[in-house]
């Protein structure tokens, strides 16, 4: 499950645990529209990234290439907590680099997401 929601003025997409890669395209392809002009803060502190590997980094990278025009220039905060999950996103905001027009951010916390979507 993927709840959205408002927190300190930032639009906020909390990922569960039982979520997969595929699950999160779907979500994005599903509510994309709705989120045109607006930066977001992805929270993936429950997600299980024990499956994902550069390859399936690089397919998710593909995916958000598509839909990535509409919404050049905005950030993208990745928040995760956990060793493991925060050096795999990194590797996704060094990989997207020259890829996807939108500005990624990989983060430890929500306040430093919040900070960094609000005051650059």
């Amino acid at each position: 499950m993927i709840k959205t929601e408002e927190r300190d003025g930032v639009l906020t997409n909390v990922v569960s645990a039982d979520m997969t890669p595929d699950d999160v395209i779907a979500y994005v392809n599903e509510h994309v529209e709705e989120w045109q002009r607006r930066e977001i803060c992805w929270i993936l502190d429950d997600f299980d990234f024990s499956s994902i590997n550069s390859t399936t980094v690089q397919t998710f990278i593909a995916r958000l290439a598509r839909r990535d025009s509409p919404r050049a220039g905005l950030k993208i905060a990745l928040v995760v907590g956990d060793d493991f999950g925060f050096g795999m996103l990194r590797m996704l905001e060094m990989m997207a680099e020259g890829q996807i027009a939108m500005d990624i951010n990989v983060l430890r916390t929500f306040e430093e997401a919040a900070r960094w979507i609000k005051n650059g």
